[in-house]
């Protein structure tokens, strides 16, 4: 899987793995901007365990469940603008990213191949983030229920 930069223009859906989930705590910040979700799966990543979000590193031999958000067309610009802010994205490989947003492929649990953005550690925090817990089975919904 080769990652590339998302123009943000296209209207691609989303890969949420994290706190952008239906029931998390930033879901609310994307709700009303939200068409339709579907479970999937993005192959070739590990997640990590930053407290109270995840992070997704890219080259792994593991894979993270998330759900596949498909954002309204009309405010689909706006909502990206949104998340780029939310997760520390400035601009593409700028050195001040805490997140890098990539195009990936992603695998709906109906077996289709969906190009999606994605949100990754960025180059900057990726040595921080190796330290990390790795979220086992890359599940954060699991992992946040078995949590005291």
């Amino acid at each position: 899987m080769t990652p590339h930069a998302a123009p943000a223009a296209d209207r691609v859906p989303l890969f949420a793995y994290g706190t952008l989930m239906h029931g998390h705590g930033n879901h609310a910040l994307v709700e009303s901007a939200v068409e339709s979700v579907e479970p999937a799966v993005l192959p070739g990543a590990a997640m990590y365990d930053a407290g109270p979000y995840p992070y997704v590193l890219l080259g792994a031999a593991a894979s993270v469940r998330g759900e596949l958000v498909h954002l309204r067309a009309d405010i689909h610009r706006t909502a990206l603008a949104a998340l780029d802010e939310l997760e520390g994205y400035i601009g593409p490989k700028d050195p001040a990213n805490d997140y890098e947003r990539l195009m990936c492929t992603v695998l709906t649990d109906d077996g289709m191949n969906v190009r999606a953005l994605v949100y990754v550690a960025s180059a900057a925090v990726e040595p921080r983030v190796r330290q990390m817990p790795l979220v086992p089975r890359g599940d954060w919904d699991a992992h946040m229920a078995a949590q005291p």
